[in-house]
């Protein structure tokens, strides 16, 4: 049996060989699939956590489409400024985060 990691959840990959000819036999596969799937699968409780981290991860918006609008219509406008001191002082913060 194998673990493939590579999708967004860990899936375990079953597999059947004959050791006497390398060969796979698909009524033998199947039931043995039938088997593995039935048995019980227990995750951690890491693993529960990365699920539920991924799954409201997803849920959430990529763009913040209000505060966008506010912004265009600030610089249309023309009251949007920019305060160099604020932005200095959030660029430090950042990157002293990595220290």
């Amino acid at each position: 049996m194998s673990i493939d990691a590579t999708g967004s959840a860990p899936r375990v990959v079953p597999q059947y060989n004959n050791e006497k000819t390398g060969s796979t036999n698909s009524t033998e596969q199947k039931t043995k699939q039938s088997n593995v799937a039935d048995s019980d699968f227990n995750m951690t409780g890491t693993a529960k956590t990365l699920q539920t981290l991924e799954h409201t991860i997803g849920q959430l918006q990529d763009v913040d489409s209000e505060k966008i609008a506010k912004l265009r219509e600030q610089i249309v406008q023309g009251q949007y400024t920019v305060d160099p001191e604020r932005i200095a002082n959030k660029m430090i913060e950042f990157e002293s985060s990595f220290l």
